[in-house]
């Protein structure tokens, strides 16, 4: 029997696969290594990008800090010659990085907010900062977070945290600070509700929706509480901008009284959409500061149009009056702060200030020199309010614009209140009346007296103003503890009482009309004594 060995030899078809597979993973291996350099250069090249954006943003922020026009001119893109005209504009009023007329200041400690650079993924999640660029790498939109300082209602301040968004476009020597682009903000959307339509771009879709339903519920409330309803046509349409020169329009007062203006002829009021004054970055509950801190910008502007087209008023008259009765109107509600304190009445009481040297507010919008001058008038809403207590701010604010002139406004407030037979005497001494006022402004509120012994006796002397002497005067007794009060004595003619350092007994003094003569006595045991000796 013959055995003999036997060899199996690779067939030429699984040579070839096992070829293929070496020249697979050679080619594999070199993709990885081509894709990683690429990767690599792409990272590198987003970096140093990354790096020049950032430094872009510090020069922004430098030229700002040191308000250097001449710096900020050069890291700003001309393109569009409207935007750049209103940057300008906020950058002399200091408003491009400050918030301060919405109520809203910036922590100067947090000024210039510079971003570290290099700016890499590290410092984006350190600094809570990004920097994302379009897909050609032309734009990148810089976004940081900004503590402001929020003034609150009661003397009080609270800080929050606002997402500030900027956009940057790459410029010939350097990235330009720019006018977002039209995809940046998405398709125009509008808001209906009973009381009002909004306006707003896409991008700012979700926190519109949350003004849309906080507006139209202070709106209501107004209507209700303050302004004895409101004319169903006269729905506000509130036009979001995503134009920044809109932040003009918040940010001082003639804008704001253009904006009333623009709005009451039947166009929109127009203000500055969310991301252009600051989202809230602690948006996860309703009730968040950052978001209450973002309505409250809007609430005075829109609330004030509200005002103005239910009142009849037509801006830009007697300005300065409108808004002083706007906000304290607004601030009965708890929407606004009502800025008087005594040092506003101490200065009308040191400089001697008539209320006629008032008057020449009449015509005139909120002056520039703010703060000193309208204090003036929100002291005078205060007495005229003080005055006629029966009428409120918005039947004062119904009266502006019927009347030519502070006195002819003053008389038809005066014909208006009910109280025309208390206080006619005003009209013919006003200084007086509004001195007094503003004495009273000035002095300490005094701590409550304890209450009399339970048995004091108050005792009162009353005599007729009227000259006749129809009705005799009169000594009454108010005994504390039983808190009724007794005729004690009649007079056919005048009685005057002075206490004496004997709480029990009080000097009085007669003049008899029968005898036409005056006579001086005590008054003790409730009873009067005879007459003291000449």
């Amino acid at each position: 029997m013959t055995c003999r060995n036997r060899q199996t030899h690779p067939t030429t078809s699984q040579n070839a696969w096992r070829l293929l597979a070496v020249v697979g993973v050679l080619i594999a291996g070199l993709g990885l290594i081509v894709w990683w350099r690429v990767q690599a250069q792409i990272d590198a090249t987003t970096q140093a990008l990354r790096n020049d954006v950032a430094s872009s943003f510090n020069l922004v922020q430098l030229a700002i800090a040191e308000q250097d026009e001449e710096l900020f001119r050069s890291v700003l893109s001309g393109r569009n010659p409207v935007w750049t005209t209103a940057q300008l504009e906020l950058f002399k009023a200091d408003q491009l990085l400050d918030r301060a007329p919405l109520g809203l200041t910036a922590i100067p400690e947090s000024l210039p907010q510079n971003l570290p650079v290099p700016f890499d993924d590290a410092v984006a999640d350190e600094t809570a900062a990004t920097i994302e660029f379009s897909p050609d790498l032309n734009e990148a939109v810089v976004t940081t977070v900004q503590p402001f300082v929020v003034n609150g209602l009661q003397d009080e301040s609270d800080t929050v945290f606002l997402q500030q968004t900027a956009v940057f476009r790459r410029g010939v020597q350097r990235w330009l600070l720019a006018p977002a682009e039209g995809g940046f903000w998405g398709e125009r959307q509008n808001i209906e509700t009973d009381r009002l339509r909004i306006e707003y771009p896409e991008r700012d879709e979700a926190i519109a929706a949350r003004l849309a339903d906080d507006l139209t519920d202070a709106i209501d409330r107004l209507c209700t509480e303050a302004l004895d309803g409101c004319a169903g046509e006269n729905r506000l349409v509130l036009n979001l901008e995503d134009d920044s020169s809109s932040l003009a329009v918040m940010a001082g007062t003639l804008g704001r009284q253009a904006a009333l203006r623009e709005a009451q002829r039947g166009s929109s009021l127009d203000l500055p959409t969310p991301t252009l004054i600051g989202l809230p970055v602690d948006d996860e509950t309703e009730a968040s500061a950052g978001y209450q801190a973002l309505l409250n910008a809007y609430l005075p502007l829109v609330l004030e149009t509200v005002v103005a087209q239910n009142v009849g008023w037509e801006c830009c008259q007697q300005g300065a009056l409108f808004e002083a009765l706007s906000q304290h109107l607004l601030a009965d509600l708890g929407y606004a702060a009502w800025p008087v304190d005594p040092s506003d009445y101490q200065q009308i009481m040191d400089e001697g200030i008539r209320l006629s040297d008032v008057a020449y507010f009449w015509r005139r919008t909120p002056a520039a020199n703010r703060e000193k001058d309208m204090a003036k008038i929100f002291v005078m809403v205060d007495f005229l309010l003080d005055t006629f207590p029966d009428l409120t701010p918005a039947d004062m604010l119904e009266q502006l614009p019927v009347s030519p002139n502070l006195e002819e406004w003053l008389n038809q407030l005066l014909a208006t209140s009910d109280t025309v037979a208390d206080n006619a005497w005003i009209m013919s001494s006003l200084d007086q009346a509004w001195w007094l006022f503003t004495l009273h402004g000035i002095l300490p509120e005094e701590e409550p007296s304890p209450p009399p012994p339970a048995d004091s006796s108050l005792y009162l002397a009353c005599t007729p103003a009227d000259d006749g002497q129809s009705d005799p005067s009169s000594v009454y007794r108010y005994d504390v503890s039983s808190a009724t009060w007794e005729d004690m004595l009649q007079v056919e003619g005048f009685i005057w009482m002075s206490p004496l350092p004997d709480p029990q007994t009080l000097l009085m003094q007669e003049f008899r009309l029968g005898e036409e003569s005056w006579r001086a006595g005590i008054w003790r045991n409730q009873e009067r004594q005879p007459p003291l000796p000449d």
